[in-house]
């Protein structure tokens, strides 16, 4: 079974990933959310321009 996926990588600063050193800094996070909604209302079909059909 094959299921597509996707990571956005935006919202904060960070080092050390997966270490015990690990950091994260929430910058910009609220950008995040706004990109992850658009993304997701572009991948749904549900923008304005695009007409949805019932074929």
């Amino acid at each position: 079974m094959v299921i597509p996926t996707l990571t956005l990588g935006r919202g904060g600063v960070g080092s050390d990933g997966h270490s015990l050193t690990e950091w994260w800094l929430n910058k910009n996070g609220a950008d995040a959310i706004k990109l992850a909604l658009l993304v997701t209302v572009a991948e749904a079909g549900l923008d304005k321009n695009r007409k949805i059909s019932n074929k």
